[in-house]
């Protein structure tokens, strides 16, 4: 049962996220990489065509869909960017919902799903992930990720197998949204992890015992079959064009592949760019002796923090987020110069899932420090000194986080609008005559769609007519000259 003065912390705690966006929320742009997944999801047909067409090394036919559906919610260009920029903020939402659910039911108050939710949601530093259509993916992989997480801990709980089979199918759709989806096996695995203090069968000991735990060993693997599955069927429909992506400059992704480098800027990263986002602090180039240092506070702080608690599921997913994430962004990007660019604001997407694993550091010890006890603890209520501390803390983050959320979101150019008028008024010219897209573009000089790529043609945005009928490209030349 969920009491009113936790839905209105945890809206309270939305609101704040939303507000942290709001300059790119409410001022939307259509930005580089976004360009070309708006033009290959423009119709049913081209939709079907790229499904499995990746864009870089993300395999992405569940983005391929949502897009067409965001497409056929716009209508018309001009309302692409607006349509587009409530993905990532919506499915951020989710993640937050949801990642308060699988705090509160595995500590068992809401005080501590709460805690994980507002320092997951109310900052800055993966901003990019959620104002940035094109990394917005990200968020909706996370999605993916979190139930999985949600069924697999229903499975600890009841022990029904449909929970496993809901897990598994979560983690083969994770990848289908973005590339960072293929952590999602591995991590909802590493949380199924058999722990020594493990609930076992009342009557079962020796036997019964040993049955408990390779059933709980085979159940740890059921996540990976998720992944390997998507796997076994994007490699074979995708695998050239990641490994030859254009990016790796000629490499191929295993040449470019660095995981000394990786495990070298993971380090970093969590010094620059996740510890001292906590305070709302990038762009900061730490001296590299000072790293090591750093990273030994750390973990002592780690050990102090988590040393009483009993249950460490937690701290070992929390981890997993950070280090699996860190190392897998920071290996595949090896050949790209980290200092000043990797830990910048324009990086910011890398931080999602860290930063989810940072909650789960910081709230998955406090029932040992925390005593929340009799009636309290038995109801779950939040009492008014709790509730008064959360609603502190949600302002005070929002306060910390500000500037970064206004400065870190895309850019605007009020001239892209006037482009994507010229656009809707070719198309509907083109409906009227009949013309089909193809040969719109082909009768038209190349189109420059401002905070895009100079390769991208904006006539790549047409539909053009659902029954065109056939003409020369000097007929539609004429056709369309009145309609710019």
């Amino acid at each position: 049962m969920y009491r009113r003065d936790e839905i209105a912390i945890g809206l309270f705690a939305c609101l704040a996220a939303l507000a942290l966006h709001a300059r790119a929320i409410f001022w939307p742009m259509i930005v580089f990489d976004d360009f070309g997944i708006l033009a290959r999801s423009l119709t049913w047909s081209t939709t079907c065509a790229n499904l499995w067409i990746p864009a870089n090394e993300h395999a992405m036919p569940l983005g391929r869909l949502s897009t067409w559906c965001l497409v056929q919610l716009a209508g018309r260009p001009t309302w692409f960017p607006a349509v587009c920029a409530w993905q990532g903020p919506l499915a951020f939402l989710a993640a937050m919902g949801l990642l308060c659910l699988f705090v509160r039911r595995e500590l068992g108050h809401p005080l501590y799903g709460l805690v994980a939710m507002i320092l997951f949601g109310v900052t800055s530093v993966h901003a990019q992930a959620v104002t940035w259509y094109s990394a917005s993916f990200s968020v909706l992989t996370l999605d993916s990720l979190l139930l999985g997480l949600l069924a697999a801990q229903r499975w600890r709980q009841t022990r029904h197998s449909i929970y496993l089979v809901l897990c598994a199918l979560c983690t083969a759709l994770a990848p289908g949204w973005f590339a960072s989806g293929v952590l999602a096996g591995p991590l909802c695995s590493l949380y199924l992890l058999p722990s020594r203090d493990a609930a076992l069968p009342k009557s079962g000991t020796g036997p019964s015992k040993r049955r408990f735990t390779i059933s709980a060993f085979m159940a740890m693997l059921v996540p990976l079959l998720g992944t390997l599955a998507f796997l076994a069927v994007s490699l074979p429909l995708t695998g050239e064009r990641i490994m030859h992506a254009e990016h790796y400059s000629g490499s191929t992704a295993i040449q470019a592949l660095g995981p000394v480098t990786g495990l070298l800027n993971t380090g970093r990263s969590i010094v620059e760019n996740l510890t001292l986002g906590i305070f709302g602090i990038s762009s900061v180039d730490c001296p590299p002796f000072l790293v090591p240092v750093l990273l030994i506070g750390l973990v002592w702080l780690l050990w102090k923090w988590w040393r009483p608690a009993r249950e460490r599921r937690l701290l070992y997913l929390g981890l997993g987020f950070i280090l699996l994430s860190y190392m897998l962004v920071y290996s595949a990007r090896a050949a790209w110069p980290y200092e000043g660019n990797m830990n910048r604001p324009s990086w910011g997407r890398y931080h999602l899932l860290p930063q989810v694993g940072l909650a789960l550091l910081c709230c998955g010890a406090l029932p040992s420090h925390l005593r929340i006890g009799g009636e309290q603890a038995s109801s779950g209520l939040l009492s008014r000194r709790p509730a008064f501390v959360l609603c502190l803390g949600i302002c005070a983050l929002f306060c910390i986080q500000l500037p970064r959320g206004l400065l870190a979101g895309p850019p605007y150019e009020p001239e892209q609008m006037e482009v994507l008028r010229r656009i809707e008024r070719v198309d509907e010219c083109c409906r009227q005559n009949h013309i089909a897209a193809a040969t719109a573009r082909a009768a038209l000089a190349s189109l420059q769609l401002p905070l895009c790529g100079e390769s991208d043609n904006g006539w790549e945005l047409l539909r053009g007519s659902a029954d065109p009928r056939v003409m020369t490209v000097e007929e539609a030349r004429r056709l369309l000259q009145n309609c710019e």
